[in-house]
């Protein structure tokens, strides 16, 4: 007697030939708030959202207020020439920290070969194109040497995963 396998497996099949499907894309939830006074409150809106939408995001990249200070003073020093002390409302006040930051999905990235064989395990990296994207702006018609002058905004946001939330 002949043993038969079972209706959910071709023994023909190696595991290199098995069809993969691609991953479906996933849209989360736009974020409602786009505008907050403060890195603060950005924080706590995002980490709300990630509850909210099961998503988790972290830190790709920060532009702190002293780099881009020292840019803006850079390009006047360049186009005014070195002794000028020409004033610009461009400048942000050092209270502030953070001028800019993008955010990516903890699936972010390419996936990497680490071997040969066949994974116990789902890839992390599968370069999920989800991101947000804030900067510091000036508040119409605020103080540009306060802090209070200016407010958190929301660039880009790109609600889709190429994973399951």
């Amino acid at each position: 007697m002949t043993s038969t396998p079972p209706l959910d497996h071709d023994a023909s099949a190696s595991p290199s030939t098995e069809f993969v499907p691609a991953p479906a894309t996933v849209e989360a939830a736009p974020m409602a708030t786009k505008v907050f006074p403060s890195w603060d409150a950005f924080a706590a809106y995002v980490a709300a959202y990630q509850r909210q939408t099961f998503q988790v995001f972290r830190s790709k990249t920060s532009t702190s207020v002293a780099t881009r200070n020292q840019r803006i003073a850079a390009l006047n020093a360049k186009k005014y020439g070195p002794n000028s002390d020409i004033p610009d409302d461009r400048t942000m006040p050092a209270e502030l920290g953070v001028y800019a930051k993008q955010l990516v999905c903890t699936h972010e990235g390419k996936p990497r070969s680490r071997g040969k064989g066949v994974r116990r395990q789902s890839l992390r990296a599968t370069d999920c194109p989800a991101t947000i994207n804030a900067l510091a702006k000036r508040r119409h018609g605020g103080d540009s040497t306060q802090v209070s002058g200016w407010q958190v905004v929301v660039t880009r946001h790109v609600p889709f995963h190429n994973h399951p939330l």
